[in-house]
């Protein structure tokens, strides 16, 4: 109970609550962090879907096997997460951290996947 209370509190007094654009470099707030986090994975998780969209379109070889190789990626990327977040387990910054260990993570894919794309890319 006094877990939510607290949460709610920090939710009123964010820069989001009220309104103001986030200036995620310098979020101070839990509440503005989780946002940008947000912000953040949903914008990387729609580049990573066209990504991947991309490579599926460019290769002739397994999709199933891609499709099992991301599978396995998003298993990983979640433990890898959950291991990186356990210093603060239970506490107000878990989540932080958890969903910015999963944008990094999700950049990193990101920039393998166009690597791959660079390489596959026929010769002009």
């Amino acid at each position: 109970m006094l877990r939510t209370l607290a949460v709610t509190l920090s939710l009123t007094l964010s820069a989001a609550a009220h309104g103001q654009p986030l200036d995620c470099p310098k979020a101070t707030t839990t509440f503005d962090m989780l946002a940008c986090n947000k912000r953040d994975r949903l914008q990387g998780q729609a580049e990573l879907d066209t990504t991947l969209a991309s490579v599926r379109a460019l290769t002739e070889f397994s999709h199933a096997k891609l499709d099992a190789a991301q599978k396995a990626w998003v298993q990983l990327a979640d433990k890898e997460c959950t291991w990186q977040s356990s210093d603060v387990e239970g506490g107000t910054l878990e989540n932080v951290n958890y969903g910015g260990c999963r944008v990094r993570l999700l950049r990193a894919r990101l920039a393998e996947l166009r690597g791959f794309l660079e390489q596959a890319q026929p010769a002009k």
